[in-house]
């Protein structure tokens, strides 16, 4: 079994490769399941106290697995996605919803209010757009119709804690373009916010290169980043 890794305030690049390389390539051997502990953190704290969230997790993989019950334990993840100019913005398809669909929530790993993004200052990962000009800007999340698929819009202005320039300001779309490259929650602390109504698992962090034609499936990772999604193949239960 993997565990995701969960947050703590090094580097969020290298971080986010971490529990994608470095743990879900995992995924091509046969029986191995997984669990993600990056929405369940304690802010800087690379030991998070809590452990029932990942423990439950697990366990059901390990049901599904070595019992063969039939569980749903893979987390939702990155499948598509295709590029709209006006606005910015990008509907990303995933895998592994269920028929329940998905639902937005307000970020775990905020702890209530008791962890400060604009004081961790870039530590904070929520869903972002990078437009043609190679700039990344913050994006606002709505469940598309259908309830299993996301669309990722360039807000007008930055959230707390991101930095300038994280906004593409008002009257975002004009002359903008369409978004070549997407991600969420690609950092160390990410702050996850789309899970699946009838399993409860959170939506795993991607970063993700839009394709010319539009469509990506798994086309190359964005800048040394790399797709979880596409590391965390559908294997038997």
């Amino acid at each position: 079994m993997a565990l995701q890794l969960s947050t703590w305030c090094g580097d969020g690049a290298l971080i986010a490769e971490m529990r994608s390389l470095g743990q879900m390539a995992a995924m091509a051997l046969p029986k191995v399941g997984y669990a993600t502990n990056a929405d369940h953190g304690a802010g800087c704290n690379i030991h998070p106290p809590p452990k029932q969230w990942c423990a439950k997790r697990l366990a059901a993989s390990a049901m599904a697995l070595a019992y063969g019950r039939r569980v749903a334990w893979r987390s939702p993840s990155f499948s598509t996605q295709r590029a709209a100019a006006s606005p910015p913005s990008v509907t990303v398809r995933l895998h592994d919803v269920s028929t329940g669909g998905l639902q937005l929530q307000y970020p775990y790993n905020y702890l209530g209010g008791a962890f400060n993004c604009t004081q961790a200052a870039g530590k904070c990962a929520w869903a972002e757009l990078q437009l043609g000009n190679g700039s990344w800007v913050n994006a606002t999340i709505a469940v598309a119709a259908g309830g299993a698929a996301i669309t990722l819009t360039a807000a007008a202005a930055p959230l707390a804690g991101a930095g300038a320039g994280a906004g593409v300001g008002a009257g975002a779309g004009a002359g903008v373009g369409a978004p070549v490259a997407s991600r969420s929650g690609w950092g160390a602390v990410p702050m996850l916010s789309v899970y699946d109504k009838h399993t409860g698992l959170p939506l795993l962090p991607w970063s993700q290169r839009v394709a010319t034609e539009g469509v990506v499936a798994s086309e190359g990772p964005v800048e040394g980043s790399v797709l979880v999604g596409a590391s965390a193949p559908a294997v038997a239960t």
